[in-house]
C-alpha cells in the first residue's frame, strides 16, 4: 500500500514537472525528448527519493527509472503532437 502511493506521488511529479519545463523555452543543444526527461529524472530523484530505504542500488531502482524518464518522454511526446491530442 505504501510503496503504490511513492509510485503514485513519483508519477504525479514526473508529469507535472514535464508540463512545467515543456513551457519553458529550450536553448540548450538537445532535444526536448532528451533534456527534459533527464532534468525530470533527477528533480524527482532529488526531492522525492526512490522508492527503497537507504543509499544502495537495488532491484526496485530499475522500474524506477523507467517509470520516471517513460512517463516524462510520454508528457513531451504527447505535447509535442499536438495534432495526436486535437483528434
Amino acid at each position: 500500500m505504501l510503496l503504490s502511493i511513492h509510485i503514485l506521488i513519483t508519477v504525479l511529479f514526473s508529469i507535472c514537472v514535464s508540463i512545467l519545463l515543456f513551457n519553458v523555452e529550450n536553448r540548450s543543444n538537445f532535444s526536448s525528448y532528451v533534456i527534459i526527461p533527464l532534468i525530470v529524472a533527477f528533480l524527482t530523484k532529488y526531492t522525492i527519493g526512490d522508492w527503497d530505504k537507504g543509499y544502495k542500488l537495488s532491484l526496485l531502482d530499475i522500474p524506477y527509472w523507467i517509470t520516471i524518464l517513460g512517463s516524462s518522454y510520454g508528457v513531451v511526446y504527447l505535447l509535442s503532437n499536438k495534432d495526436f491530442i486535437l483528434r
